[in-house]
């Protein structure tokens, strides 16, 4: 693709996921990337200004 995209998420909409169980009082790692390492392919994630905000 070799563009940069821009998503956005707010916490209101994980909470009220249909079957969430997110509780934001015991969240301890707000942002994780967790990688497949075995599955690759050949991607390249870039990431650039993450931020939290309310």
């Amino acid at each position: 693709m070799d563009k940069w995209t821009h998503y956005s998420v707010t916490l209101k909409d994980l909470v009220n996921y249909s079957g969430s169980t997110l509780d934001l009082r015991n969240v301890n790692a707000p942002f994780a990337i967790l990688p497949d390492w075995g599955n690759q392919r050949g991607v390249v994630l870039m990431i650039d200004n993450v931020r939290m905000s309310n």
